[in-house]
């Protein structure tokens, strides 16, 4: 026979605990009182009714969504009905406090009202409750981009050895004339492929395993552990979240909502470009740990007509720091906008191109790959990589925030404007088609920038011996 499930065994109680109640309430009440008791506990009868449906409803979404989801990325999962869980214990917490004496006591000293206390916490709960679910919502997507990431990996891991393939592919590429279809946020799948080659072999050279490795396998496993770690929200978060709440609140109580309505679209657009910030310190990361000699291959080819100093990184290097172009850090002087266009270009893998991108080779090597990562320098190798994740949260985090703030308070605040004639109807839909676009530009990035960081944390000195040594029991 089955056990009852936690939820289902509460509800019996519930359920018990309500007729019961009904029950020894009414037993000393008149006759004429019935037809308002059978009103009451249909009434209960109906919003159990309703639990019910929605609780049968959400195992069977649970057992689909387990059914679907790839084994190596069920640890997400059980960190994502980990924070559901946490979500109905502060519901819970605060259903117990609404029911003491003190409280209600404390409401009407306030506000002259027992229940205005409870109420508020009510909202306070609900608006919490649905900045977690737009939260959980994003990396369920992410579970699902994850996935289709997880098949272009293995779909790179067929041809992994057969390098001219890979080669003429990107020589393809640039072949093909500059245009706006080109453009891509992020980098073209022929490059990535070269890339993901290049690091291949000497992930494998350095762990001396068998050059079969199913190196896509490694990368999934630890995908599913990454965005596990972005779900579960530590303490930490908790705390910096309180923080920016605060602030939030003092800067409410000072400045007028016109001041407040550009603040929350500033913050809107900050939360992506940050988010890009990281999303290109990861592809800069990796452009530098992967062997420079591998990116030249394509171009060292006959068909291939380049000057010298395009075409090999260290006469590019040599050339750029000749002409006084490279600063300290590396990155070339002026070349922001430049950089930023060559992502229009086909033939932005060209090594001088590259080097124009991300700068040049660092000093560091295998065992110093951490001290590529913020703050790396001052932490353990396996610990390097945790400042750039904690922001990568606090990016999904108040992208939630912002989504939630808009739908609640601001978008309707905007319309209500809009229907006193205090704005135009036309400013009005400008400002919220403006505000909805930083959480679009957020959520198309994410899951890039998680690729970008599962790759860039697994590997060289960061590298994780125990999936290792469970893929090569499997070979």
């Amino acid at each position: 026979m089955r056990m009852l499930f936690p939820n289902q065994l509460a509800l019996a109680c519930v359920t018990f605990a309500c007729f019961l109640g009904e029950a020894i309430g009414e037993e000393e009440e008149d006759e004429e009182d019935e037809t308002s008791y059978f009103i009451v506990s249909a009434t209960i009868m109906v919003i159990l009714t309703a639990m019910v449906a929605f609780s049968v409803l959400f195992e069977r979404g649970r057992e689909t969504l387990e059914e679907e989801t790839d084994a190596s990325l069920e640890p997400v999962l059980k960190s994502l009905f980990q924070e559901l869980t946490l979500l109905g214990f502060i519901g819970l917490s605060l259903f117990l406090l609404d029911k003491l004496d003190a409280v209600h006591a404390l409401s009407e000293d306030m506000f002259g009202e027992d229940d205005a206390i409870g109420e508020i916490s009510e909202s306070v709960h609900m608006a919490l409750f649905l900045v977690m679910v737009i939260f959980l919502g994003t990396v369920l997507e992410l579970i699902r981009i994850g996935t289709n990431v997880s098949f272009r990996w293995q779909r790179w891991e067929e041809n992994i050895l057969d390098q001219e393939l890979i080669y003429d592919n990107l020589r393809t590429l640039t072949k093909k004339p500059a245009s706006l279809a080109n453009f891509q946020y992020g980098e073209h799948d022929e490059f990535q492929m070269l890339i993901y080659s290049a690091l291949r072999r000497d992930f494998i050279s350095h762990a001396n395993i068998d050059p079969h490795f199913n190196f896509s396998e490694y990368l999934t496993v630890l995908l599913g552990k990454v965005l596990a770690e972005i779900v579960e929200v530590p303490a930490g978060t908790w705390l910096g979240l309180w923080i920016f709440m605060s602030v939030a609140w003092i800067c409410n109580m000072i400045f007028d909502k016109e001041i407040l309505a550009v603040f929350i679209i500033i913050l809107g657009w900050l939360i992506p470009i940050k988010t890009r910030l990281i999303h290109g310190k990861l592809l800069s990361i990796k452009f530098d740990l992967v062997d420079h000699a591998e990116l030249e291959k394509p171009f060292d080819h006959a068909d291939v007509e380049m000057e010298e100093t395009r075409h090999k990184f260290t006469e590019a290097d040599k050339l750029l720091r000749s002409q006084n172009a490279v600063q300290a850090g590396g990155q070339l002087k002026g070349n922001v906008l430049k950089a930023f266009f060559n992502y229009f270009n086909s033939d932005s893998y060209e090594p001088i191109r590259l080097i124009a991108r991300y700068g040049t080779k660092s000093p560091y090597d295998h065992e110093t790959h951490h001290h590529r990562w913020w703050d790396g320098e001052n932490k353990e190798p396996k610990e390097a990589a945790l400042f750039t994740l904690d922001l990568m949260r606090y990016c999904l985090l108040f992208n939630s925030i912002y989504v939630a703030v808009c739908l609640l308070v601001f978008f309707p605040s905007i319309m209500k404007a809009a229907a006193t004639e205090e704005i135009s109807l036309h400013l009005a839909y400008a400002i919220i088609f403006f505000g909805c676009i930083p959480p679009v530009m957020t959520w198309t990035s994410a899951p890039r920038t998680v690729q970008a960081y599962v790759i860039t944390s697994t590997l060289a000195n960061m590298r994780n011996d125990r999936v290792v040594e469970q893929g090569v029991r499997r070979m």
